[in-house]
């Protein structure tokens, strides 16, 4: 998704697990939309997204979740994302995703 999203012009920067990601956000990143894998080692996508929604700061930022192992449409109540897929990855929508989350903001 990386090489994908850089080669439609995104500066993309990733983070290894939640804990990491909040770091960077912290420090003053300020992403148009974050993509949020709810699969993910040390702090998972439902708790990074509960630390971000707790956080004025952050709660704001479009999220778009996805994973290929949980229910994405079934979690969306409970996530509240801007939007959604399942994987695996299609990369019209993906694009598409971000293209609508990015030009709003």
């Amino acid at each position: 998704m990386e090489l994908l999203l850089q080669s439609d012009g995104y500066a993309v920067v990733t983070a290894e697990h939640g804990e990491a990601a909040l770091a960077s956000l912290r420090r003053g990143i300020t992403p148009c939309a974050i993509l949020l894998d709810l699969m993910m080692p040390v702090m998972d996508g439902f708790q990074f997204r509960q630390e971000q929604l707790g956080d004025p700061q952050l709660a704001a930022i479009p999220v778009i979740t996805y994973s290929g192992h949980y229910d994405v449409q079934a979690n969306a109540a409970r996530l509240r994302p801007t939007a959604y897929f399942q994987k695996p990855v299609d990369p019209d929508v993906l694009l598409t995703l971000l293209r609508e989350q990015c030009r709003e903001r």
